[in-house]
């Protein structure tokens, strides 16, 4: 008898142990669901996050260059607007030194 109520209380024991054990685990399971979930969640966000800081850079070179090709332009301008009349000054300047040396080796 005494045996048998031994065998009966391990078996009862057994199969509480079983059913705590069993919720533990599905509440586990639940929990790495949820877990994978956030963790594709997060992923997710760092992908558009990359993408997006991507796409900035690109956004911002092109900018920068079109200010850089911009500031270019306008410097060629005023280069040629300030150098042509420097230029047309030199020209002048050279063809009176070279009518005047002739001047002077015909003398």
């Amino acid at each position: 008898m005494d045996l048998i109520s031994i065998l009966i209380g391990l078996l009862i024991g057994a199969i509480v142990l079983y059913f705590f054990l069993n919720s533990k685990i599905q509440k586990l399971e639940k929990e790495n669901i949820t877990l994978n979930e956030q963790a594709k969640s997060y992923q997710k966000e760092i992908d558009f996050i990359t993408k997006s800081q991507q796409q900035i850079k690109t956004e911002f070179s092109n900018i920068a260059n079109e200010i850089l090709d911009k500031d270019k332009q306008a410097l060629e301008t005023q280069n040629k607007t300030l150098l042509n009349p420097l230029e047309t000054q030199i020209k002048d300047f050279k063809t009176k030194i070279e009518t005047l040396s002739n001047e002077q080796i015909k003398e």
